[in-house]
């Protein structure tokens, strides 16, 4: 494997940017809950009524695992935002490793480099290393953080000992994918599609008597049970089994030309239908993967929300400081203030959908795509225009889609249909919100392509600043940053028109810098 340390450098200058953000925000984002759950439960009574509470709510542990080690700072951590932290890590690990060598292939740049003297094996072993070094750094920066946080050493290290096998297994999954797709997306939607799959057999085997606990690797690394048992030994099968994975995609690399997969790419239709004839019509079925995934996480996130309403008095009383920060988003009743910090978490997610969508544009002119349409016939603020009108739809549809599946679950879980008309209207009125920080990305994109990046830091800010303001008892400046907490509390009927105007006026700046500048590629 020749030249495989050259390619481990030359990966790493390409992914330092990303990797290092998801190294500072995950880790940040547990030390953070750690923090509120201090203050929240500080008491042992505190978290032994917590601990009560949580294994009656079956929605909760479809979402977080089987409650345990719940009598600990680190173990409420852990069910709280752990172990969705840790499915954030193995799609991190999916995408990384699908980069450094399936995107790479597919851009030409392997034929290339591989013309030298460099290995036929050596790109992807640069990228198995690449991953394995990613995800053990995290694993120890969220160790680290529990233990800063205040949490116990041991249930510390076991716990981030988790989050590295399920990234290094995944990793190597998402490896595999590249050599068994066709192409980088496909081969994200066969790795992405797994570990969805993975967490929905987790959730039936922790909620029901199937015996399915084995047939996910999810289960295996929660049985090592941090901060209750500590168990290393399950993480065991999880790192052999990368290592299966790994050696796999080996001998498929072996075998395989430059550029194909054991799975063809599946033949288009003879002919584009009317829609794709025109710009919009495009840009939309080229987004279409995007927002649905986004629409369909937030279908599944929010009927587990609504699940939880009818017993949101009894979470409450389960300490004095989780009824004050619930207080914080309504005061009202503690149930509509529950259902305005769901709404909160809504659009925080739509802003993701709209920012991912509208960052296409940067993703395009690195592609060379965009000075395509930029040599066509066409006035730059239209194709902005095109690119606008998915960023539009991410935002509009995630909040009903999620609007609809909370007002559902609220409704079934309470055979109670009072509030449905006025959850929906709720989650559509955080659109607004959600399309300023994807208007914002979309202006980066287009007036500033290397400032382009931070357009997630500003949306991992004002996420932190809405969700952990009242917590950590944010200056409400601090809290008035973040257009998030300028949407009315439920139930919101009224057009929060100043961050509609913000949009606007972020959208005219996006199309006044690109068609002011050069575009690059």
């Amino acid at each position: 494997m020749t030249g495989t340390a050259t390619l481990v450098r030359l990966l790493l200058r390409l992914d330092r940017t990303r990797m290092a953000i998801w190294l500072l925000a995950l880790p940040a984002l547990v030390w953070l809950g750690a923090r509120s759950i201090v203050s929240l439960y500080p008491t042992a009574d505190d978290r032994a009524a917590y601990a009560r509470t949580a294994s009656e709510i079956t929605a909760q542990i479809a979402m977080s695992g089987p409650p345990r080690g719940l009598d600990t700072i680190g173990g409420i951590t852990v069910y709280e935002a752990g172990w969705l932290a840790s499915i954030a890590v193995a799609a991190s690990a999916i995408l990384l490793g699908i980069r450094a060598t399936r995107a790479h292939e597919d851009s030409g740049a392997w034929e290339l480099i591989l013309a030298g003297r460099i290995g036929p094996r050596a790109p992807l072993a640069a990228g198995a290393i690449l991953v394995t070094a990613n995800q053990l750094a995290l694993g120890t920066a969220i160790s680290l953080a529990l233990v800063v946080a205040g949490a116990d050493r041991a249930g510390s290290l076991v716990f981030g000992s988790a989050v590295a096998s399920i990234g290094i297994l995944f990793g190597m999954l998402g490896l595999l994918a590249a050599q068994v797709a066709s192409n980088a997306p496909a081969a994200r939607r066969l790795a992405l599609g797994t570990l969805g799959i993975a967490f929905a057999v987790r959730a039936v085997h922790d909620t029901t008597d199937m015996p399915l606990g084995w047939a996910s690797p999810l289960s295996w690394a929660q049985a090592s049970e941090p901060f209750a048992g500590n168990y290393p030994a399950p993480l065991a099968g999880a790192l052999v089994a990368a290592a299966a994975l790994l050696a796999l995609a080996l001998a498929i690399n072996a075998r395989r030309d430059l550029g194909q997969g054991l799975l063809a790419a599946r033949p288009g239709p003879a002919s584009a239908g009317p829609l794709l004839g025109t710009l919009p019509g495009l840009q939309l079925r080229l987004a279409r993967g995007t927002i649905i995934a986004w629409a369909v996480a937030a279908a599944i996130t929010f009927a587990a929300f609504g699940s939880i309403v009818p017993s949101i008095d009894t979470i409450a009383g389960t300490s004095d400081g989780t009824a004050e920060v619930m207080a914080a988003y309504g005061d009202e009743s503690l149930t509509e203030a529950f259902l305005a910090f769901s709404l909160i978490i809504l659009a925080i997610l739509a802003a993701g959908s709209s920012t991912a969508v509208a960052l296409r544009l940067h993703a395009d002119e690195r592609a060379s795509r965009l000075p395509l349409l930029a040599v066509a016939p066409l006035r730059r603020h239209r194709i902005l225009a095109h690119y606008a009108l998915p960023t539009l739809l991410a935002a509009v549809l995630t909040c009903l889609v999620g609007g609809i599946a909370l007002a559902l679950g609220a409704g079934a879980s309470g055979n109670d249909w009072s509030a449905t008309g006025s959850i929906i209207t709720g989650g559509l009125v955080q659109a607004a919100p959600a399309l300023v920080l994807g208007t914002l990305a979309l202006a980066l994109a287009a007036a500033a392509p290397r400032l382009a990046g931070f357009a997630w830091l500003a949306y991992a800010a004002a996420a932190i600043a809405a969700i952990l303001g009242p917590v950590l008892r944010l200056p409400g400046w601090a809290r008035d940053l973040t257009p998030f907490t300028h949407v009315a509390d439920y139930p919101a009927t009224g057009i929060p028109w100043v961050l509609l105007a913000i949009s606007v006026a972020l959208l005219i700046a996006a199309a006044m810098g690109l068609a002011r500048r050069d575009i690059t590629g």
